[in-house]
């Protein structure tokens, strides 16, 4: 299995995650709400570990069905525990609050 490759496109899967919650900072300042420190701790985390795993070029860049699987399968879980830090560094947060 080619970890490598795995590893990087984990990488770049993250940097876009971090890039996307830009977005919310944004809306956020112009808001005036509070919930912005809790997204920049979570881009800087997700920045801190995607950046050392997409720097990282692998030699052999053959991407088979397997290591397809292992990647989404990682960038699932990966995705849920970046979900998770938001909700863990949110100050004051009510779910009775929220509208689906």
């Amino acid at each position: 299995m080619n970890f490598a490759i795995i590893f990087h496109i984990l990488g770049f899967v993250l940097n876009i995650e971090a890039a996307l919650m830009a977005f919310p900072v944004i809306a956020g300042l112009f808001y005036k709400e509070s919930a912005i420190t809790a997204f920049l701790i979570t881009m800087v985390i997700c920045l801190v570990i995607g950046i050392p795993l997409s720097l990282f070029k692998p030699k052999d860049t053959v991407f088979y069905v397997r290591e397809g699987f292992v990647t989404v399968a990682l960038c699932w879980i990966v995705k849920y525990y970046g979900r998770t830090a938001f909700s863990v560094f949110r100050r004051n947060y009510a779910s009775d609050r929220c509208t689906f």
